[in-house]
């Protein structure tokens, strides 16, 4: 049975760290400077041994192509699944629960259970992100975020998946594959007072393991 090094050990809480914070896993190069590894290979190699014994999932040759894969385990009480949310155009928020789900939110540094909802993601918009159609996104719930962040944000009645960015005074939520462009939300607009972020994306939970 393959076991991790220290280094690696800490290459994966750097990258749960990455999702706690930022709600994304870090890129190859962050990675290789934070542990001063000198080539993408190398880093590689380590995501690869991570890889074999479980505790994350690859996406190809992506640089952000990292997926961890025990966001879920047993225990007393579970987080609300609210439906889905599009990682695509927008389409109609829905928030009937499905289920719940029990969730080891030690693996992410989660907050309160309280303060945590999940929404299955529908469409391919945020797949330079490594989020994927059908994924369960793990959203901490509050109504301001910082740039670079990814959202579920909601516009009037619909809602969304993207990424949170702000320039010239203005909000944009851009996706993550070049196939979609931004949806952009200027200062005194209609589209800003009905804007509103429901929560920062903290963690993933892939369910095709195809």
């Amino acid at each position: 049975m393959l076991k991790i090094t220290e280094r690696q050990e800490a290459i994966l809480e750097f990258i749960q760290e990455s999702y706690r914070e930022r709600g994304y896993p870090p890129s190859l190069r962050e990675i290789g400077k934070r542990f001063k590894i000198a080539s993408t290979n190398g880093v590689r190699y380590h995501l690869q041994v991570l890889e074999r014994v479980g505790l994350l999932e690859r996406m190809g040759y992506t640089s952000r192509g990292i997926r961890l894969t025990r966001p879920i385990s047993a225990g007393p009480g579970g987080v609300p699944l609210l439906g889905q949310v599009p990682a695509g155009p927008l389409n109609l928020a829905v928030e009937d629960v499905e289920r719940e789900v029990d969730l080891d939110r030690s693996l992410f540094g989660l907050g309160r259970q309280e303060n945590l909802f999940c929404l299955r993601v529908q469409g391919d918009s945020m797949s330079g992100a490594g989020i994927l159609e059908g994924d369960i996104v793990i959203v901490q719930r509050q109504a301001e975020a910082k740039p670079g962040q990814i959202v579920v944000a909601r516009i009037g009645e619909e809602a969304t998946v993207k990424r949170f960015e702000q320039k010239g005074g203005k909000v944009f939520l851009c996706p993550e594959n070049p196939a979609y462009e931004p949806i952009e939300i200027a200062p005194g607009s209609q589209e800003a007072e009905e804007f509103h972020v429901l929560g920062v994306v903290v963690g993933l939970i892939r369910t095709n393991m195809d």
